[in-house]
């Protein structure tokens, strides 16, 4: 059901061009968390098990909601492989969270013929992350700092490795 309510939502956004919305969407751009909320508990599937969002404590986490079957989600695959390159080695790790009915080895090898080697893939398969966060558009991503609190989210397709897309980032490495 859970997969159901987020296409439905996904189908509207595709109608309403979100470019139409204009500068002062929230679209696009960093949104701050005021206040910070916990990240959510939920279990989600990676190489070797389940984990939880708890598990990576310590280390700033840019979890981003994505699908096979969305373009602009697609299209921004290649920036978080490069971010991660980028900023792993300072405490970030990039979680790109499949929204996908497929198994989780369907989607590694999704990963290895676009040539993406983003190590912490994961696929939502019972639901409970993304429902647990609000969110408008695929692909969404949240900012989780060191201490498990979601301090921002960018609705939107983007470059990640543009000033203003690092910013935040580097802010929460800095921490």
């Amino acid at each position: 059901m859970h997969l159901l309510r987020h296409i439905a939502a996904f189908a509207v956004l595709a109608i309403i061009s979100v470019p139409a919305l204009g500068k002062d969407s929230p679209y696009y751009r960093w949104i701050d968390m005021k206040p910070p909320i916990a990240a959510p508990a939920g279990a989600i599937e990676m190489q070797g098990g389940a984990v939880t969002l708890a598990d990576f404590k310590g280390k700033v986490v840019l979890l981003n909601f994505w699908a096979t079957w969305c373009v602009p989600c697609l299209k921004e695959l290649p920036t978080l492989d490069a971010l991660e390159k980028k900023r792993g080695s300072k405490g970030l790790v990039v979680i790109p969270l499949s929204l996908d009915s497929l198994p989780f080895e369907a989607l590694r090898r999704f990963f290895d013929k676009q040539k993406l080697t983003l190590p912490h893939l994961a696929l939502d398969a019972k639901g409970e992350v993304s429902e647990a966060l609000t969110w408008q558009a695929l692909p969404m991503t949240y900012l989780i700092d060191r201490e498990g609190k979601v301090i921002a989210h960018f609705a939107g397709a983007t470059n990640w490795l543009s000033e203003e897309n690092l910013a935040p980032i580097d802010a929460a490495l800095s921490r």
